[in-house]
């Protein structure tokens, strides 16, 4: 995976992380203390180095990806601790399943977007939105604040009639 590149493809040559890992939240500062617990950013485990990160591709269509962005260089270094924090929500919209706020952008959720990259949206009470940012992962660490991994899935891996 190269820094500054989309973090979902459909096209299966691509190699992409399937698992990330949860680090200690960047944006601590930024973070109201009652969310502090569930803030973390997101690193790709192949290269720690290589943050996940919200942009705004400043298209004027105002979408906002995720991307890898190097720590030691990032694309925008004045927001890069925001871009690269998330908020965790379990049990979102299905049991065992969470969603990622964006501390940059709050009140957006990842997702599996168009073409499978991941993007930051707005919530939308729709079943193929539900299903496209509902994330599953196991908690490694009995250390809240060390780490976790996480597997994404596209919406296309949850069957909303499952029992």
């Amino acid at each position: 995976m190269s820094s500054n590149g989309p973090m979902a493809s459909n096209d299966s040559n691509v190699d992409l992380p399937k698992q990330w890992l949860f680090t200690p939240c960047l944006a601590m500062d930024d973070v109201p203390a009652h969310l502090q617990q569930k803030c973390a950013s997101i690193v790709d485990p192949r290269r720690p180095e290589v943050f996940i990160r919200s942009y705004n591709d400043e298209d004027g269509r105002h979408e906002i990806y995720l991307e890898g962005d190097l720590d030691y260089d990032p694309r925008k270094p004045e927001t890069f601790e925001k871009d690269a924090s998330f908020i965790k929500w379990g049990n979102t919209f299905f049991p065992g399943f969470s969603a990622f706020e964006s501390v940059s952008y709050q009140r957006r959720l990842m997702r599996v977007g168009s073409q499978g990259r991941l993007q930051m949206s707005y919530i939308q009470n729709t079943a193929e939105f539900r299903n496209a940012a509902s994330f599953t992962g196991d908690d490694h660490s009995t250390w809240s604040k060390s780490f976790g991994l996480f597997t994404v899935l596209s919406y296309s891996n949850y069957n909303e009639d499952a029992s």
